[in-house]
């Protein structure tokens, strides 16, 4: 049995962490007293913890309930303290404890008391119940009413900067002493600047914790590689191997890469996403290939980009235990704040992080990497909802308006303003370009010396070949607007005057929304729109984009009808067999003076047309019929409401979510187990390991990955300040001692605050340094907010999985560990932020993400239908075609995929050999193929149609339709899945068969004789189960009795688990059992404990009243219609008894084995006179001690 979670208090008398084990009497003290100690004294070392629930969820303070036993010395003594519980008056509400696995020495929850209840536990005595939390609970009772607002100038701070202005009291907010932000575990991974200009309003009595939720929730998500700034450009090609990358040619005003990246940033190569472990001047030291990506070439001037795709998991914060320190008297840390990009813990969770499996194989075996799921598991793919339209309700505040009447459209006016605004959904089969709902965007370069100086309104050249805009825009006017904002390096400028006749010249203001006026040189990259969300779709208010105009082709009427909210493709044709089908989203005019934008002109295309927009005159070709609710003849609308537009890009993606009416989910939910705590560890041999003073140093190659591959770097696995190093046996295999780690480094760990900083496995403190001649292991904690893969092959689940929430039981010597997880259901899945919610309301809230452009054949809720014929031909050849010959088709049951399947056969299988018949479109979009079963591997690009087996020669091959495939041709396919297919009224009959042949038999049966069969005798009929050719069991017809067999040494009939079954209830009882011998209990001492000599005896028996009695008949006649026997019978009372028990201080069937009730009112009460046995022997010894007494006196 794993070790019990260990209660450490700080002691104010000790002045140090005192452990609840230690707690004991003292009998020097005046008077004599329990006492609180940090080491063994006084013979005490038991621990007092029976049941421990901790909770951890995302954006929540960690949690956990713990009771002890608090029995007195003696019960009822009237001795000064005898009648004391063992902690009276120990615990007090906002004491400080930690919860220490013993085990490994891990600290699972370092926090504060909030709450003591005392109980009386009838298996335990007096007990004590603790509410204990970390200090992310502090930050749910700090109001942030009456707070300064923050002042905000465009792209001046990140979120992450604003929430340590709130978690350290820069401004006045909560200036907490108790959580940490400058230590290593803070990960400011901000990637970009607060939008909106103005001042962060801190209003509505929210609690600190709501405003940083908010705040992280407002973090950019988006699937886009390249989400993040390009920051340089590599300075020489890479190969796959190298691990140090040189750059050149800084962007944004950087001066080298050390200035734009910190340790722990990521950066992206082409499709290659890497972790910086250090960075010097323009050489950047990374780890190859991590989030899943594979290490490849890149070529010299590839673009460099800063936290790629960073948020595709979210951002989500925590504090950590951070102990470092092991002695005693170390008073406790502020705890380690954690603003961290969700899925980056560990680093790929395949490679360096936990996997979690089932079923587990017969070679399976749990390690630092691997645990068994249990088989209490589930994983749910949310339902869809489909719309035609949304209606979107909201407030707009406008633009603001100046003193001299002008309108300044960056800045937010102050008047608020009820609007509704309708939104539809136009399919198209092909765009050429983008529409403009862009949000900040790369136009070109300077070109020239026009921004060399600081000018107050300087006219210069843009060139837009290296632009995102319009390439080959011959004036300005195509890609810039007067009174747009653009952004030159750190620069932000207002445009004054655009060219819009052949030149490429534009007008600008300076300095706007406290940037610095400065210098640009030629070929400096030009950002329009820098406030805009980096989603190519985020930026513009309603109303204020591209208006798109319809041409007149198809008899439709030419002219503007609306603005454009989204684009899901930007170029290329054929979009309509996308996955999902590509597709704009607009929205009406808004009438003048109207707060209603609800209706669409007669321009709205019906047809297929060519939709141009105004500004850069790209297009887009609808379908033919490109709008639902024509096509399907109805409206659904769905009605979104909302207090602002402040965040149009937030409002947009609700929008988008609606309206991309994907048929499949991109996520699945998870609910699973694993035994005990989860831990990943990791394992540095002795040669491998080296030591000066507290730092450990770990050579090349110290840590063997999950992916047969090494490193010695611990970051990747999500080693932290605050886990655990510990020093190995020289077998590697058990702990002698431990120190927790006080700051991570790309080769080192450093451990408390000095070499002798340790703990010993039996928890003194020796202060004896690791020895670095021994193995050391590293122990990561699996929370909240880490990523790990689980792998489900019954229900084909092998991806990636944020922990969302993990729940940690333990109790009556079993000790397990819930996980709720959100992952991939495929490689398209995107998690979005939550705000102090679970992640996965958040997944649904914002809609299903789009799957891949080709079907995923791994999801097991996708069921197909085969619209031709599958027969045997002869003994080792299955045939496919269309009923009446040649090709047919396989269908989607939802109608979403079609395949035109060529008629063909399996030509000749080998003989006794299993074949899979599967479809494979990205090898043959027209045929079907066969493989040897032990050579096929089932994955997401392929569809397993049936199993094939030839037999002998005279008698057809067999062949099996996967579950999930339905015949709708016809062919000896067996039972039709097709409702029109089944039979009427159904009956199948089969040969009676045999032990040796049984009539339904099982794939797996190796020689065809395990499964069922009919038996007749005595003119009686029987179901008869034969295993391996013999017979296991008969049950019989009404009258008959059920016959078992043992066919092996052992003659047993076993429950499936030890201790675990009854048979019968209280309520429903065998009326007979027949034996030879009596039923024989368990009496072995190692599987007692709490033994002592029993106090009921003579005097119990005699206040026992035995009765003879008859049983009131439920049934006057056996099974077999014979009367039952009418008999006199002799015991005793059950409730009887138990009235007699309250004598002697027993008050529950819990404290007395010899009685049985369930609790329910209707529940019957039972005898187990068994129980009495030892009580009549207690009794018989009194009454012999009687007797000798009283032949001695006479």
């Amino acid at each position: 049995m794993a070790k019990r979670l260990e209660l450490f208090y700080f002691d104010l008398v000790l002045n140090g962490w005192a452990n609840a084990n230690y707690r004991y009497w003292a009998p020097a003290l005046s008077p004599d007293n329990w006492q609180s100690a940090v080491s063994v004294a006084g013979g005490y070392d038991i621990n007092p913890i029976t049941a421990v629930h901790i909770t951890d969820a995302n954006g929540f303070p960690r949690r956990a309930k713990i009771t002890v036993i608090s029995r007195p010395r003696k019960i009822g003594s009237t001795t000064a303290n005898e009648g004391k519980g063992r902690f009276n008056n120990v615990f007090t509400d906002f004491q400080n404890v930690r919860l220490k696995d013993p085990a490994t020495g891990a600290i699972l929850l370092a926090g504060k008391i909030y709450d003591i209840d005392e109980k009386f536990d009838f298996r335990y005595g007096t007990s004590i119940e603790l509410d204990i939390r970390d200090s992310m609970e502090e930050l749910q009772g700090v109001k942030t009413g009456g707070w300064p607002d923050k002042a905000i100038t465009g792209n001046s701070t990140t979120r992450s900067a604003m929430i340590d202005d709130i978690l350290t009291g820069n401004i006045n907010y909560v200036n907490s002493s108790i959580i940490a932000t400058g230590g290593q575990n803070k990960q400011t991974t901000s990637l970009r600047k607060q939008e909106s200009s103005g001042r962060l309003e801190f209003k509505g009595n929210k609690t600190a914790l709501n405003e940083i939720a908010a705040l992280a929730a407002e973090e950019p998500h988006s699937a886009e590689t390249h989400e993040g700034f390009q920051i340089a450009l590599a300075a020489e090609a890479l190969d796959a191997t190298e691990t140090v990358l040189d750059v050149d040619n800084l962007q944004l005003g950087y001066a080298n890469a050390a200035a734009a990246l910190a340790d722990g940033d990521h950066i992206a190569v082409d499709a290659e996403i890497m972790l910086v472990s250090s960075t010097s001047t323009n050489a950047i030291t990374v780890v190859r290939g991590v989030k899943g990506t594979t290490p490849a070439t890149h070529d010299d001037n590839a673009p460099v980009y800063r936290n790629p795709g960073a948020s595709s998991f979210g951002f989500d914060y925590h504090v950590d235990p951070a102990v470092v320190a092991g002695g005693f008297g170390t008073a406790a840390p502020a705890q380690h704040w954690n603003y961290y990009e969700r899925g980056m813990r560990p680093e790929s969770p395949a490679t360096y992080g936990m996997t979690v499996k089932y079923p587990a194989s017969s070679s399976f075996t749990a390690d630092g990497f691997n645990k068994l799921m249990q088989n209490d598991f589930a994983f749910n793919a949310p339902n869809n909802e489909m719309y035609t339209d949304v209606i979107l309700e909201y407030t707009e505040r406008g633009s603001q308006v100046k003193g001299d009447g002008s309108v300044d459209s960056g800045v937010a006016g102050g008047t608020s303003t009820a609007k509704r605004r309708k939104f539809e959904r136009l399919d198209i089969t092909g765009s050429a370009g983008q529409l403009v709902v862009e949000g900040m965007v790369k136009l070109g370069v300077v070109s020239g010396s026009g921004l060399a100086n600081i000018n107050a309104a300087p006219e210069f050249i843009i060139n837009p070949a290296t632009g995102d805009a319009n390439k080959g825009a011959t004036n300005t006017s195509f890609f810039l607007s007067v009174n747009d904002y653009i952004k030159v390096e750190n620069e932000i400028m207002k445009v004054t005057a655009v060219e819009a006749s052949g030149a490429l010249y534009a007008t600008v203001s300076r300095g706007h929304f406290g940037t610095s006026t400065a210098g640009h040189a030629d070929g400096t990259i030009i950002y329009r729109n820098p406030f805009g969300d980096p989603d190519n779709w985020g930026g513009k208010p309603f109303g204020e984009t591209e208006i798109l105009n319809a041409d007149d082709t198809g008899g439709h009427t030419a002219g503007a009808f609306g603005v454009i909210e989204y684009q899901s493709h930007t170029g290329g044709s054929g979009l309509e067999n996308e996955d999902p089908p590509g597709f704009i989203i607009v929205s009406p005019f808004e009438s003048s003076g109207d707060t209603d934008a609800m209706r669409f002109n007669d321009h709205m295309p019906e047809s297929s047309v060519t939709v141009t927009g105004s500004t850069l005159s790209n297009t887009v070709t609808t379908l033919s019929n490109p709008r639902l609710s024509k096509t399907v003849g109805l409206k659904k609308t769905k009605v979104i409401k909302n207090s602002t537009s402040s965040d149009p890009a937030s409002l947009r993606r609700q929008v988008v979510s609606v309206l991309s009416r994907d048929g499949q989910t991109g996520t699945k939910r998870g609910e699973f187990k694993v035994s005990g705590y989860p831990y990943t560890y990791i394992d540095a041999a002795a040669a491998k390991v080296s030591r000066s003073t507290n730092t450990i140093t770990f050579a090349s190659a110290a840590f063997a990955d999950n992916n047969s591959g090494t490193t010695n770097d611990p970051r990747p696995f999500g080693v932290l300040v605050g886990d655990v190093i510990c020093e190995m046996d020289a077998t590697a295999t058990t702990m002698t001692r431990f120190a927790y780690i006080s700051s991570v480094t790309a080769t080192t760990v450093v451990y408390g605050g000095a070499e002798s900083d340790t703990i010993e496995a039996d928890g003194s403190y020796l202060g004896t340094a690791l020895d670095a001649s021994k193995p050391m292991r590293i122990y990561v904690p699996l929370r909240a907010g880490h990523v790990i893969r689980a792998v489900n092959s019954l229900v084909q689940v092998d991806k990636d999985h944020l922990v969302t929430e993990l729940a940690y039981d333990e109790g009556n010597g079993v000790t397990m560990t819930s996980l709720s997880t959100i992952g991939q259901n495929d490689s398209a899945a995107i998690f979005r932020p939550n705000i102090l919610k679970d992640v996965n309301a958040n997944a649904t809230k914002y809609g299903f993400e789009p799957s891949e452009s080709t079907v995923n054949f791994s999801d097991v809720n996708r069921a197909w239908k085969f619209q031709g014929t599958l027969t045997s031909t002869d003994h080792n050849t299955v045939a496919w075609a269309h009923p009446e010959g040649g090709a047919f088709s396989l269908t989607s049951a939802d109608g979403r995929y079609v395949y035109s399947i060529a008629a063909g056969n399996t030509l000749d299988m080998d003989a006794d050999t299993e074949y899979v018949l599967y479809f494979a479109p990205e090898t043959d979009d027209d045929a079907l193929a066969k493989k040897k079963a032990i050579d096929y591997k089932e994955d997401k690009n392929t569809l397993t149609i049936a199993t094939m087996t030839s037999v002998a020669s005279g008698l057809k091959a067999h062949h099996s339709p996967e579950q999930n495939i339905s015949f709708t041709g016809g062919g000896d396919t067996g039972i039709m899945a097709d409702p029109a297919k089944l039979l009427a009224p159904g009956v199948i009959t089969m040969a009676d068969g045999a032990a040796a042949t049984p009539s339904v038999t099982f794939a797996g049966s190796a020689g065809s004789d395990t499964g069922i069969f009919e038996y007749e005798s005595g003119g009686y009929e029987y179901l008869g189960i034969t295993a391996n050719g013999v017979v296991s069991a008969y049950f019989g017809e009404n009258g008959r009795g059920i016959f078992l067999y043992e066919n092996s040494w052992h003659y047993f009939i076993l429950p499936q688990a030890d201790d675990t079954y009854d048979i019968g209830s209280a309520s429903y009882q065998w009326d007979d059992i027949y034996a030879t011998n009596t039923t024989i209990q368990t009496s072995d001492i190692r599987l007692k404990e709490q033994i002592s000599p029993t106090t009921l005896g003579l005097d119990f028996v005699n206040d026992l009243n035995p009765v003879s009695y008859k049983w009131i008949k439920k049934n006057k006649t056996r099974a077999d219609g014979k009367p039952k026997l009418d008999q006199t019978h002799y015991g005793i009372i059950a409730q009887e008894v138990m009235e007699t028990l309250k004598k002697y201080g027993v008050y529950s069937v819990k404290e007395f084995g010899g009685i049985t009730h369930d609790g329910g009112e209707e529940d019957h009460y039972g005898a187990r006179y068994s129980e009495f046995v030892p009580i009549l022997i207690k009794a018989v010894q009194e009454l012999s001690d009687e007797v000798k007494d009283l032949k001695e006196k006479n």
